[in-house]
């Protein structure tokens, strides 16, 4: 079986345009967000009401795990406790009102429901989680944008763009090599004939797999709906779509930029406990 040329060119390709997008967009959506002066709406919010208000903003803005990175980084900068900023993180990539439509006709109201409050309650804990101001120093700023007139021109976002990628461009190819490789000499198939028959063990290893996978909710729910017919515990596919919406490798590699390295592995190590945790709720509840 040979290696997978094309489709390392098209992740490396893809990811460096995908970038290029998420500059332009940020540097709206970081002015746009400073207009709306989310500090007053935050502002003297109890820790559990905070994090509500969070999830909430993120369920009303329902974007890419991508997208959401520069709205997250205007929020910090408007001094939202960076607990409530967290809990918009964790919410936006996994709940999109429309995939949870979708996922009611495909799957069954039931699942969808159960996936809304798992979503939910994801968000909410974890933005708990790092609700206390000793995580903020770990933050890095690197989105650096100006409100003047100029600061939304083409020069500005290719300045941005080329500094950001003279240390990153290495690790998009090592992104592209692994990501061919395992789709040349790993094809899905074999990893579901596994999962079939250790779907105890199977778990943690899914929502690993499903880490390493860019989607959005809405291109995973089709995929979510055969996994299901085809027989796989919905728990598995829950811990699929939970870890591939939520946090994506292009994500990561973004949140390398933002987070310092106690913070990025604070924040993966919690969002892969949660998912695994109510995934296997999902499991159980529906075994």
């Amino acid at each position: 079986m040979t290696f997978n040329w094309r489709y390392f060119l098209y992740i490396v390709g893809g990811l460096t345009g995908l970038y290029w997008l998420v500059f332009a967009l940020a540097i709206w959506i970081r002015q746009w967000v400073a207009r709306l002066n989310l500090e007053s709406l935050f502002l003297r919010k109890n820790r559990l009401t905070g994090n509500l208000l969070g999830t909430g903003l993120g369920i009303l803005t329902p974007f890419c795990s991508c997208t959401t990175i520069p709205i997250f980084c205007g929020l910090v900068d408007e001094d939202v406790n960076l607990g409530f900023a967290m809990s918009f993180l964790f919410a936006s990539p996994l709940i999109n009102p429309i995939a949870i439509i979708l996922m009611g006709a495909l799957l069954g109201w039931k699942l969808a429901l159960i996936y809304l409050l798992v979503s939910c309650s994801i968000a909410i804990v974890g933005g708990i989680v790092f609700w206390s101001p000793k995580w903020k120093v770990q933050l890095i700023e690197f989105l650096t944008f100006t409100n003047s007139s100029g600061s939304n021109s083409l020069r500005t976002i290719n300045r941005q763009y080329f500094s950001f990628m003279k240390s990153l461009f290495p690790v998009l190819l090592l992104v592209g090599f692994v990501a061919a490789g395992l789709k040349s000499w790993f094809p899905i198939e074999r990893w579901m004939s596994v999962f079939n028959m250790h779907q105890s063990l199977s778990l943690p290893i899914t929502v690993g797999l499903g880490g390493l996978i860019y989607a959005d909710i809405l291109m995973l729910v089709p995929l979510a709906g055969e996994l299901v017919k085809g027989g796989l515990n919905p728990g598995l596919v829950f811990g699929l779509l939970l870890a591939a919406s939520g946090v994506g490798l292009p994500s990561i590699i973004l949140l390398t930029r933002i987070f310092k390295f106690r913070l990025l592995i604070a924040y993966l190590f919690t969002l892969f406990l949660l998912i695994i945790s109510a995934s296997a709720t999902v499991s159980w509840i529906l075994g």
